[in-house]
């Protein structure tokens, strides 16, 4: 009889837009804990050499989109020196090793295919952090608990400008084309 949403992109694929039975709520915010890290970002800050450390968080399979910032990163050995990729959660077996051959045939070192990681890993990871990517291609969400997380920490934030992930502020994320 009624439905919840937590985009316009979202009521607008299921057709909703003129329903007026439709609730639209953004993921609460409370979902997103910044600052309840136990410190170990501060303690493992030399984990990864100074470089500035870009992270990626959530499922990893195709659509999250971890092939294009390898490739993108291939394309800039002066940049890919200085930095450390890191995706942090769970990577599909078939989409690791693609991601891994991505990584030997460019000679990428600065590589972190974390996998799996616990809350309180998850968020001092988060701390430590320089820059966050969120990018979906295809985006199918209708919300994006791993983006609210990111901004929660108030974290430099890169996603494309499609599905949800345009209706953010301009001024709270930094929008690419796909």
């Amino acid at each position: 009889d009624a439905f919840i949403v937590h985009s316009d992109y979202c009521r607008r694929r299921l057709r909703l837009d003129a329903d007026p039975d439709v609730l639209q709520l953004f993921i609460p915010a409370e979902y997103a804990a910044p600052g309840t890290g136990t410190g170990a970002a501060s303690r493992s800050a030399g984990e990864y050499g100074g470089k500035v450390v870009i992270l990626t968080i959530g499922l990893g399979n195709p659509n999250k989109c971890l092939h294009l910032i390898l490739e993108a990163l291939a394309q800039r050995p002066d940049v890919s020196d200085k930095v450390m990729y890191v995706a942090a959660g769970e990577i599909r077996p078939d989409y690791l090793a693609s991601l891994q051959s991505i990584a030997a045939r460019h000679g990428l070192r600065n590589i972190d295919l974390r996998g799996y990681v616990t809350d309180v890993e998850l968020r001092a990871l988060i701390e430590r952090a320089d820059i966050c990517v969120n990018l979906r291609q295809p985006c199918p969400e209708g919300g994006s608990a791993s983006l609210l997380e990111m901004l929660a920490y108030g974290k430099p934030t890169i996603v494309f400008n499609d599905g949800v992930y345009a209706e953010v502020p301009d001024r709270c994320v930094r929008k690419i084309a796909q």
